[in-house]
């Protein structure tokens, strides 16, 4: 959201790809920041960027909205957690001062130790405090309880969580006990453990209501970071 306000920001072209900076005057801060929130990045594949034509309700700029800071989405779609990483080391230089969330793993969310490895990678790439948050991967609509692809992401969440107790942010339970109980649909969403239709924009994307609750649950953390 850009208005009135003395913001300073920048976009700094990193290999054809970009990194977010965040900023914003002193009036308009975020909780977690005295005067200045210096540089930050939103990493991630296509749930960062948002589904195509609907960047403006991607959650960058929904989270943007919340908080009154100029952001930048870093979304590359159909990337790994690899590939994401890859950004980051290609371009050690450019690395944000402040605060990343990293979104990575739906894609190929078959390899466990890949994820860790990329994540891993990221982390020590980020310049000391290194302050940053981990979103949950989120299973698909036909990724149900007990299903092959269900066990493994909740597989990779639960190593997520175990690795970076206090930087990952559960997103995709948000998304699940945001439903309607009274509603029949969400209902038995959530007996299946997957988010319901309501929040989708198809199989696996966000829509604007299922992308709002995830940069609700970023503004919170983000209150938390040190």
């Amino acid at each position: 959201m850009i208005d009135s306000y003395d913001f300073q920001n920048a976009f700094v072209s990193c290999d054809q790809h970009y990194w977010m900076l965040l900023s914003c005057a002193a009036e308009k801060c975020l909780p977690w920041a005295n005067t200045w929130i210096g540089e930050g990045s939103l990493l991630g594949d296509s749930l960062t960027a948002g589904v195509q034509h609907q960047a403006e309700t991607s959650y960058p700029t929904i989270l943007s909205h919340l908080t009154g800071v100029s952001v930048y989405n870093a979304g590359i779609p159909k990337e790994t957690a690899a590939q994401v990483a890859a950004r980051m080391i290609r371009a050690p230089q450019q690395q944000p001062d402040d605060v990343s969330i990293i979104w990575v793993g739906r894609n190929g969310y078959e390899d466990k130790d890949a994820i860790l490895s990329g994540v891993a990678q990221m982390v020590a790439t980020l310049k000391p405090p290194r302050r940053f948050l981990i979103l949950s991967i989120l299973n698909s609509q036909r990724a149900f309880r007990g299903r092959k692809e269900y066990r493994a992401i909740m597989d990779d969440n639960a190593a997520l969580r175990s690795r970076y107790p206090s930087n990952f942010v559960d997103v995709r339970a948000a998304l699940v006990n945001s439903g309607d109980r009274r509603n029949p649909v969400d209902a038995a969403s959530r007996v299946l453990d997957v988010i319901p239709p309501r929040f989708h924009a198809d199989a696996v994307h966000l829509n604007s209501h299922g992308n709002e609750i995830v940069a609700r649950e970023v503004y919170t953390r983000l209150a938390t970071l040190h």
